[in-house]
């Protein structure tokens, strides 16, 4: 997920300073029943009913089979405490679904990011499902990747800015079988921009 992440960063930051502007009154975007910039909650999803019979202080266990909840997986491997959240929401194909809040493990945060993992055969599907929910994207990348065989793949990458949210949809991510959907809030956008210019200061000097 995390290099998923940083592709879609490297490939967003031009188009996103390249003039695109938004509203500085963000307006709801919500995918997969989740509104970016609210809590889980306020997205009328609770947490999946945990099995007390397997679940420990530091482990929950969760009720195999519940759908439109969310579950905490404790990532933790320090004293640093570290949360993963995921929704169980139930499409005609498999995905996985993260949600990552403006504050780490408060499920009653803003949510800031929505990433999506999916097979790549079933790209096409989600594909579908955006472009009827946010019409066709602002641009499409067409490029090849190569594995570590040497055999070909051709990657599409697919940006939208819908209200100040940034969106992108890629068949290939860091795994040839494996596609990538993130979605981020406006404040994550920004937070993402300022990052980026940091670091290219930061390279810049050091050069």
């Amino acid at each position: 997920m995390k290099k998923s992440a940083v592709l879609m960063i490297a490939m967003l930051i031009p188009f996103l300073l390249s003039g695109v502007s938004y509203s500085e009154e963000t307006q709801d975007v919500a995918i997969l029943g989740i509104t970016l910039g609210r809590s889980l909650k306020e997205s009328g999803i609770n947490e999946c009913r945990v099995d007390r019979k397997f679940s420990s202080k530091t482990y929950k266990s969760y009720v195999s089979g519940d759908t439109d909840c969310y579950e905490e997986k404790n990532m933790s491997f320090s004293s640093h405490k570290s949360c993963l959240y995921t929704v169980n929401r139930k499409l005609s194909f498999y995905v996985t679904i993260y949600v990552i809040p403006l504050i780490e493990c408060d499920p009653n945060s803003s949510i800031q990011e929505v990433q999506v993992n999916l097979r790549s055969d079933n790209y096409g599907k989600l594909l579908d499902l955006m472009v009827n929910k946010f019409g066709q994207p602002a641009k499409t990348e067409n490029s090849v990747v190569q594995n570590r065989m040497g055999a070909s793949f051709d990657r599409v990458s697919n940006i939208w800015d819908i209200r100040g949210h940034s969106m992108y949809l890629t068949n290939i991510s860091s795994k040839i079988d494996e596609g990538f959907l993130r979605i981020c809030h406006p404040d994550q956008v920004r937070r993402d921009i300022e990052k980026s210019k940091k670091e290219d200061k930061s390279d810049l000097d050091k050069f």
